[in-house]
């Protein structure tokens, strides 16, 4: 049965080339947007690290002002801030939650290469983003203090470089701007700064003060406000600020929409991949259900004669579909081939085995699947065929 498959599918190999091609070609392009999703719904359960509800990021512009002039301005910021009745806590960071900033980096440590992302914060930065310490502690006033540079690392960081062992007290990496070596003084349990839909990724924490121009100075300011708070807040919030540093230029934004605008950059791409996706497969099923139905039209007498010769309902359908199934997988194969270099190649190096297996198997799946809602109808009109039509064929 399957060499007589072969033989029909070669006798039309130029229509069924064409078809084969537009598999291929769909199943690279579904594969993708698959492997997109999957990727996504992969990192979604890992936890963010920090809440964004009820918080507002304030980005200022300090216009080129120096460093002593930073600082005292900051400092009647924090105060005028915290006098607010819907304030909690004020902290200042180098790099927010869901910025398009981005503070990148690798280094080797014990022989092995790792990449990272950091930012830096204030103090009191572990309860306005609610950060999670699993060891050790957050940073203090103390540290100002130290001959060394405190960071704080997540879970991700901690387990990649130290494996089993504990971190507090180490060195992770001496940093190219001090001349002070870097101690980890804690471990939070996660932080995606991209998001939910990003992957967990090796993270630190620099500390951050108002206290000398020695250290690193805020660059944004986050604000913890209570729950309730209407949208009002933001004029009056802006009116405060621009009250106390005329000069300074400020935007304010709270991280719920700054969450959102993040969370469109993820899913539009993936949105735009789909409309293509399912449009190629669209063309595919035509592609098949016309050809099906031109061989079903074309064959009358052969599928007569074997109904004659004893073949039943059920041996003409999967012979319909037994072609179909046959044309598809000859796309699918080249397609397999290329992908299966992927990994190899390390084209998809921020995916993993698993990911990328579910992603496999869900393509060829899905493919196949429409092939077979493909045949469906035009393989039920083979089987109504009957042994008399071959006679008045001939």
């Amino acid at each position: 049965m399957i060499r007589h498959i072969f033989k029909l599918i070669w006798n039309r190999r130029k229509a069924n080339f064409l078809i084969m091609t537009e598999i291929f070609f769909s199943f690279i392009v579904l594969y993708a947007v698959v492997t997109m999703a999957v990727f996504y719904l992969d990192n979604k359960k890992d936890p963010l690290g920090f809440t964004y509800e009820n918080q507002w990021v304030v980005e200022i512009d300090t216009k080129g002002s120096s460093n002593i002039s930073k600082l005292a301005s900051f400092r009647q910021l924090f105060a005028n801030l915290r006098t607010m009745d819907e304030v909690v806590s004020v902290s200042g960071m180098s790099i927010t939650p869901f910025s398009s900033n981005n503070w990148n980096g690798s280094t080797s440590i014990k022989g092995k290469r790792y990449d990272y992302e950091a930012t830096g914060g204030t103090d009191d930065l572990v309860q306005t983003l609610d950060l999670h310490i699993t060891r050790g502690r957050w940073f203090t006033p103390d540290d100002g203090m130290s001959n060394k540079n405190p960071v704080v690392i997540n879970e991700h960081f901690a387990q990649a470089v130290f494996g089993a062992e504990d971190p507090i007290g180490k060195p992770l990496f001496d940093l190219n701007n001090t001349d002070k070596p870097t101690e980890i003084v804690g471990v939070i349990t996660n932080y995606k700064k991209d998001g939910e839909y990003a992957a967990s990724t090796n993270f630190y924490f620099e500390r951050m003060t108002l206290q000398d121009t020695t250290g690193r100075i805020p660059e944004t300011l986050v604000i913890k406000v209570r729950p309730g708070t209407t949208a009002q807040f933001e004029e009056k919030l802006s009116r405060l600020l621009q009250g106390t540093v005329k000069e300074w230029t400020f935007s304010v934004e709270s991280l719920t929409r700054e969450r959102e605008d993040k969370i469109s950059m993820y899913i539009t791409p993936l949105i735009v991949a789909s409309l293509i996706a399912a449009f190629l497969i669209a063309m595919v099923a035509l592609g098949l259900i016309g050809i099906i139905w031109q061989n079903v039209m074309g064959r009358i007498s052969e599928i007569g004669l074997r109904r004659a010769t004893g073949a039943t309902k059920k041996d003409i359908n999967w012979q319909i579909l037994g072609e179909l199934l046959m044309i598809t997988s000859l796309g699918m194969l080249a397609a397999l081939i290329l992908v299966i270099q992927f990994p190899i190649l390390g084209v998809l190096s921020f995916v993993s085995t698993k990911v990328y297996i579910i992603a496999l198997l869900i393509s060829v799946l899905s493919i196949y699947a429409v092939t077979v809602l493909c045949g469906i109808y035009p393989s039920m009109l083979a089987t109504k065929i009957q042994p008399t039509e071959a006679l008045h064929a001939e």
